[in-house]
């Protein structure tokens, strides 16, 4: 089903109080992904959106708690948490197992991340709001929700360190 996303005047004022209340170290990004579709018209490459997807996305964001205001932040304390290093220097996702469980996290399992070298680490959580207190530990860090790639990986959590990390 096609829907219109109104980036009106009107519209975009409901959004500037959660904007406004933004800072660097609480910054979540999100994925459209599974609403985008890439194809070739006529020899030209359109990207499509299903705003049904999209929106499933984006809502919670906004209206998480019918109040219009984000997700409140849920504590890493007791999630299953997996440690990948993106950075390649040996050792760093053990010693970063040994850091986070002395701080009372729960790391599941460590390994080598299997993409591009990494240069910031990136936390990806399962649900919206999740990560901020592994994000304090982790200055630069990004996080994105993914549940699709958390539970791929039978994780609520999973931090990929980068080469700011070591």
């Amino acid at each position: 089903m096609a829907t219109n996303f109104d980036l009106s005047l009107t519209n975009v004022t409901k959004y500037l109080g959660a904007v406004s209340k933004l800072s660097a170290g609480s910054i979540t990004t999100h994925s459209l992904e599974d609403a985008a579709t890439d194809q070739k018209i006529n020899g030209v490459w359109v990207t499509t959106m299903d705003m049904d997807k999209a929106m499933a996305v984006i809502n919670p964001i906004f209206n998480s708690n019918s109040g219009g205001t984000p997700a409140q932040p849920v504590s890493s304390v007791g999630k299953k948490i997996e440690v990948l290093n993106g950075g390649y220097t040996s050792g760093t996702a053990s010693q970063t197992q040994t850091t986070l469980e002395s701080k009372g996290f729960t790391v599941a399992n460590i390994g080598d991340y299997t993409g591009a070298k990494q240069a910031a680490t990136r936390i990806i959580v399962s649900a919206a709001g999740m990560g901020a207190d592994l994000q304090a530990l982790f200055p630069g860090s990004s996080v994105t929700v993914d549940a699709k790639q958390c539970a791929a990986d039978g994780v609520d959590i999973i931090v990929i360190l980068g080469t700011d990390a070591s």
